[in-house]
């Protein structure tokens, strides 16, 4: 049978909707569907999960009024102490490993902030090393849909990594 399809998909003129309704096979839909821009503000709380790590939880107030797989929540944090800018690397768990800066002074808006990550997950978890044991780490959230439009800033939070 996948030969046959093969066969007929490759050298034969593709199918038509005539033969999909005649194969008894749902005709593809092209209209593409519209993700409204996200207008909630994510909130994000903080657990010390283990040494050098942080976990956090996102949640809304409201239902963001899409399918879940339409929206995620970008997270953008930044690391501070005294001192020159070093550069470092991160950790994270499940995903590729962002560079980090630890920055010189205390951000005052979530635009400072100098990395990001997105995810789609309600906990997920952001792994330092060990030397940025003790830093303040600044976190804010905003969420994002399929197409990369971001929503407000979320209330930027700050903990001590352990």
């Amino acid at each position: 049978m996948m030969r046959d399809w093969r066969w007929r998909y490759f050298l034969v003129p593709p199918l038509t909707n005539a033969n999909l309704v005649q194969l008894l096979l749902p005709i593809p839909d092209d209209i593409r569907t519209p993700i409204p821009v996200p207008v909630d503000q994510p909130g994000i709380e903080i657990n010390k999960w283990a040494p050098h790590t942080l976990g956090f939880r996102r949640f809304t107030a409201t239902d963001l009024g899409g399918a879940k797989s339409d929206y995620g929540v970008r997270v953008y944090y930044a690391l501070t102490e005294g001192g020159v800018l070093v550069p470092g690397e991160v950790i994270m768990a499940r995903r590729f490993a962002p560079n980090f800066f630890i920055l010189t002074s205390v951000p005052q808006s979530p635009e400072d902030l100098t990395s990001s990550f997105f995810t789609r997950r309600e906990y997920d978890l952001i792994e330092f090393p060990p030397e940025a044991s003790g830093k303040t780490c600044y976190i804010a959230a905003r969420f994002e849909n399929g197409k990369g439009q971001p929503g407000p800033w979320g209330t930027m939070i700050s903990a001590i990594v352990p």
